[in-house]
């Protein structure tokens, strides 16, 4: 059960948890079903979540040690110095309340718990505001456009008009009646760190090496029950290959496949559970799991819609019929190191010689195209033209025009204009993006957000030990070529390693089966889900008859582009990414349409058919 917690900045109209949502006004603090709490003469200090190695926190912030977070966390900001919760190992959220201050953050990545803001009131639960007298519970009319667009909501947006999400590794001050919000780990200490360490390449390997098991050892310490998330690849291989030269106990893992899927990476996960003794369990996607929707997207808070979410929802479901203490995830690395690096070379490259204008011609000739060849060179024109784009499978800025009656309002997703940014050379180029899409959006944002929530919907103790911030810190200190190797043109012919590092730190401990084949699996194929026909006519009747798509969708085009699925959908010669974007698209009405019922209109329901 997810911790509820729920108040005003003014403290005379602080809400007690007790009253279960009632907002009657009240003289007392929040009363929280907190696991840390701390007060002394001047404020009280709320933590929930896990904190790792204390000591070397309280050691490092050379303040009192103690075995409280909440202490730990008072001591720390003491002065106004909230950066110092950067030193915190873990996945949490914290609370503070002054006399005439209100203070709430989020760990590094944001595994803690989530928390909604208005301008008067707060809560891990975005629910909550409707129980707040005269607070006007209404959609936002841009984040509609950008959750179909991208997936989600354009942080710190939510489809509730008027209330915000406090970014993973972000905290907020109240304060004379005006909120602030800063980044604890900020593009500029970003820019200050990035290639600012150059050692030689053995030296760097082992340093690796150390940072990561000892993120390792202690989110294992004083465990009897670990667990990992596994796959066939780098990243989850590392965190077997770690822990066993740390930990000689039982070890449970888990993977997740989907039926006849020709790159399913299970063999290679069975492969790898065999040569470091591991208890394997496991689990293949046949497309029924989308009937429990519903529940998904109720816990989750806003609507949500990720390539890996079923995925993760799967994992946990079978992971929590075993008793875990905790389970080690892979998620993150792909983005510390940087993803997408070729098309963001050819990005940089087009724009150099000047090719833009003749790729954006190219995209608007063949957009809607249903042709294998000609939907591959729109697919990968669109990913190079679009490389400073948050990532997106769902509808076109150009397809929303036409789908939605009120599409008013200019939506941008360039990461560079939206935080003014100028690159000149790519590896400005490669900072930008390895900060502001990868970390903070696709990392942050949306993966964590995912595992972390789909974790917390099953009770279970996910971490993250590539997400520790020592071993970050080192990796973003290091020499682009350490990170993605080859220059800019080797990088845009796809002659470069990505993850160079980290396979150099790998390589020699994992099999060969894994460390030499090409990667080519790691995401979910949506179109799964929508294969059986009862299931797929079932969600077609969902979301046409809904009174959300009535009020919110032009009939004609919607009906246009259900059929166009419907075609592709059996179309045995299309290109897989094709009919993927396509599901994508599917996937995000059929998720805005359930999200929407719960969250605006009240409706209970625990599978698809609930909502017909």
């Amino acid at each position: 059960m997810k911790t509820k917690f729920f108040g005003a900045f003014e403290k005379k109209f602080t809400v007690n948890i007790a009253n279960k949502g009632d907002n009657t006004p009240t003289t007392n603090l929040i009363k929280l079903e907190q696991q840390f709490k701390f007060e002394n003469d001047n404020s009280s200090c709320f933590a929930w979540g896990n904190f790792y190695d204390l000591k070397k926190t309280c050691s490092d912030l050379k303040i009192p040690i103690c075995n409280n977070p909440a202490e730990a966390i008072c001591h720390a900001v003491k002065d106004g110095n909230f950066q110092a919760t950067e030193y915190f190992y873990g996945e949490f959220t914290f609370l503070i309340i002054e006399n005439e201050k209100v203070i709430i953050g989020r760990d590094l990545v944001g595994a803690g718990l989530p928390v909604y803001y208005s301008e008067k009131y707060f809560s891990n639960s975005i629910d909550d505001f409707k129980n707040i007298k005269g607070f006007n519970f209404a959609p936002d009319n841009m984040s509609i456009q950008a959750f179909l667009h991208l997936g989600a909501p354009m942080p710190p947006s939510t489809l509730v008009s008027g209330i915000k999400q406090l970014l993973p590794g972000e905290y907020l001050i109240y304060s004379k009646q005006k909120i602030t919000t800063h980044f604890i780990f900020s593009y500029s200490k970003y820019d200050q760190l990035f290639n600012s360490m150059n050692i030689p390449e053995q030296e760097a390997v082992e340093e690796l090496e150390r940072l990561h098991k000892e993120a390792i050892r202690r989110r294992v310490a004083n465990k009897k029950h670990v667990a990992l998330l596994m796959s066939g690849g780098y990243d989850s291989g590392g965190n077997v290959a770690a822990l066993r030269d740390l930990y000689s106990g039982k070890v449970n893992g888990y993977s997740i496949g989907f039926k006849n899927d020709q790159w399913s990476e299970l063999p290679l996960a069975k492969l790898l559970a065999k040569e470091f003794d591991i208890d394997f369990h496991d689990y293949e996607i046949d497309g029924s799991e989308i009937d429990d929707l519903p529940q998904i997207l109720k816990y989750l808070g806003i609507p949500f819609q990720e390539n890996g979410v079923m995925v993760n929802y799967t994992v946990m479901k079978r992971a929590s019929k075993d008793a875990n203490d905790i389970i080690l995830g892979g998620d993150g690395n792909d983005q510390v190191y940087g993803t997408g690096m070729q098309q963001v070379a050819l990005h940089h490259l087009t724009a150099k010689y000047g090719l833009k204008p003749f790729q954006v011609l190219l995209s608007g000739m063949l957009a809607g195209t249903n042709h294998k060849l000609l939907s591959k060179v729109h697919f990968h024109n669109t990913r190079i033209l679009n490389a400073t784009d948050y990532t997106t499978f769902g509808f076109s800025k150009s397809e929303l025009k036409k789908l939605l009656n009120n599409s008013e309002g200019k939506l941008i997703t360039n990461f560079l204009i939206r935080n003014q940014i100028k690159a000149h050379s790519f590896d400005e180029l490669f900072k930008s993006h390895t900060y502001f899409k990868d970390f903070i959006n696709d990392c942050n944002g949306l993966i964590i957000f995912k595992a972390s929530n789909m974790a917390g919907l099953f009770n279970q103790h996910l971490s993250f030990p590539y997400m520790d911030k020592d071993s970050m810190e080192f990796i973003m200190q290091l020499p682009r070529e350490k990170r993605v190797s080859g220059s800019v043109k080797e990088v845009a012919k796809g002659h470069s390693v990505g993850k160079y590092l980290h396979k150099k730190y790998l390589k020699p401990k994992l099999p060969k089966e894994i460390t030499e084949r090409k990667k080519q699996g790691g995401f979910a194929p949506l179109p799964i889900f929508f294969k059986d026909e009862n299931r797929r006519k079932m969600i077609y009747q969902i979301i046409k008859n809904s009174q959300v798509s009535k009020e919110l969708f032009n009939k004609k085009y919607l009906d246009q582009f259900l059929h166009q699925y419907e075609l592709i959908s059996q179309a045995k010669d299309a290109w897989f990414w094709h009919q993927q974007s396509m599901a994508f698209r599917i996937f995000n009405l059929l998720v805005l349409i359930i999200w929407w019922e719960i969250h605006f209109n009240n409706k209970k329901g625990k599978v698809l058919k609930d909502f017909v």
